[in-house]
């Protein structure tokens, strides 16, 4: 079973009995890797994923699943898919979205880290949560004209289609 396999079948089958200890060993993981990441950003964080996952005390499939989640963040793909224990990655990030894309998730416990301070200035943590924010804004679709064309794609006018009464 591939390591993205496996990282998957373990989410999806947790428990009642074992999804808060599952959590906890992820989230833990997940700190220890973001916080080594943010304290180096001048530096891209290298190595196999056994070599990563033994620097950072955690599981390899663990390793997998932080891989999985900063997919979205990276300036340079990773296959997660074809990841092995013996694959050589490089992770070089893109630490504005990095930090919009843990608001997106609803992750405090990343967005808060204390290296993000000497990483964002307040101003433009400011401005992303502000962006972020606005992307959750529902926007009503405009009102259509009576005789703009019909929305239904009939072709005829709003007034003589779907807005006759």
């Amino acid at each position: 079973m591939s390591l993205y396999a496996e990282w998957k079948n373990l989410l999806d089958n947790q428990t009642d009995e074992t999804f808060e200890s599952f959590w906890k060993e992820y989230s833990d993981a997940e700190v220890a890797i973001y916080t080594h990441i943010l304290s180096h950003s001048d530096e891209n964080l290298k190595g196999n994923v056994k070599e990563l996952s033994e620097k950072f005390e955690c599981r390899t499939v663990m390793f997998e699943g932080f891989l999985d989640g900063i997919l979205s963040s990276l300036n340079k793909t990773i296959d997660v898919q074809s990841v092995t224990e013996e694959t050589e990655i490089e992770i070089d990030v893109d630490y504005e979205k990095l930090y919009y894309n843990m608001w997106k998730a609803d992750a405090p416990h990343l967005y808060s880290l204390d290296p993000w301070d000497a990483l964002l200035t307040p101003e433009k943590k400011k401005g992303i949560v502000r962006e972020f924010k606005k992307s959750k804004i529902y926007r009503a679709p405009a009102k259509v004209g009576r005789n703009q064309p019909c929305p239904c794609g009939s072709g005829k006018k709003y007034k003589n289609c779907c807005g006759k009464n």
